[in-house]
């Protein structure tokens, strides 16, 4: 865990420190993190490049309906993204006990992948281009050797020496322009 929060603090240009295990599965571990400012973030180290590199791709698609993409770092590999916060998952609101909050959780999770779904439409060669950047232009395979570097994507992140898809030196063009 302490490779992750060092790695995850150094592309995010500020220490990030307590971290509250999230979960995760066989193939990532996700952290909740406690930054300088008071606030958190969520840390998603993967295992396999591929998994990183299609996750760190897609999340500028989803049109403000998802986290952040704050910084990642493909040698690691790893994103840091805004956290949403603490709610119930659906499967806890489709098991529990209402059947009106499983109902109401039902259709904003409906509203809010149908919001990602028109975000990302007719984007997919735009997709494919980042997340080739992010996996090293390998589709996906692992790349042991690259050199550690932290990125960013978009104008509103902290401040980087290399920014990724999405802006600035290296970027992928258009990525998020608009």
């Amino acid at each position: 865990m302490e490779r992750i929060l060092a790695a995850a603090s150094a592309v995010l240009g500020e220490e990030v420190s307590g971290p509250v295990d999230l979960g995760g599965s066989s193939r990532s571990h996700v952290l909740r993190c406690a930054t300088p400012s008071g606030g958190t973030v969520v840390v998603k180290a993967y295992r396999e490049v591929a998994g990183f590199a299609a996750e760190a791709a897609g999340l500028p698609f989803c049109g403000g309906s998802g986290p952040r993409l704050l910084a990642v770092d493909p040698s690691f590999p790893l994103v840091v993204m805004s956290d949403l916060g603490v709610a119930p998952s659906l499967a806890d609101l489709l098991l529990g006990e209402s059947a009106e909050a499983a109902r109401d959780g039902l259709l904003a999770w409906a509203r809010t992948y149908g919001r990602i779904a028109v975000a990302g439409a007719g984007r997919r060669r735009e997709w494919e281009r980042a997340r080739a950047v992010y996996s090293g232009g390998r589709g996906g395979a692992a790349s042991p050797g690259r050199s550690r570097r932290g990125a960013a994507l978009g104008a509103r992140g902290p401040r980087r020496r290399a920014r990724g898809p999405g802006g600035g030196p290296g970027a992928v063009p258009g990525l998020l322009a608009g």
